[in-house]
């Protein structure tokens, strides 16, 4: 099991929707984050291979909340350092320790 942050996984998500267009939720963005995570390692240790992940939810029902700014501090959580993560992930393809 892979913990992350929650912040992760809005920021995970917010990917998905500037760069593939498609609006999920956060347990979506909780899976791209460790899928993220596991191809880094595939590459790190020189496997090939394929990995699958699910779309769990449809993100139509968080514009009030993981969408909205606003909610995102009121709340505390900062998906930038995490964005960073992931733009450092696609133009590298490693993965912070």
């Amino acid at each position: 099991m892979v913990q992350v942050p929650d912040a992760a996984s809005v920021a995970a998500m917010r990917h998905l929707r500037d760069h593939a267009g498609l609006h999920a939720g956060p347990s979506t963005g909780t899976n791209l984050w460790g899928v993220w995570q596991l191809i880094a390692e595939m590459i790190a240790e020189g496997r090939r291979g394929s990995v699958v992940s699910l779309m769990c939810d449809g993100g139509d029902r968080y514009a009030g909340n993981y969408y909205n700014p606003e909610w995102l501090r009121s709340q505390g959580l900062d998906p930038e350092p995490h964005e960073a993560t992931i733009r450092d992930f696609f133009a590298s393809g490693t993965w912070p320790a």
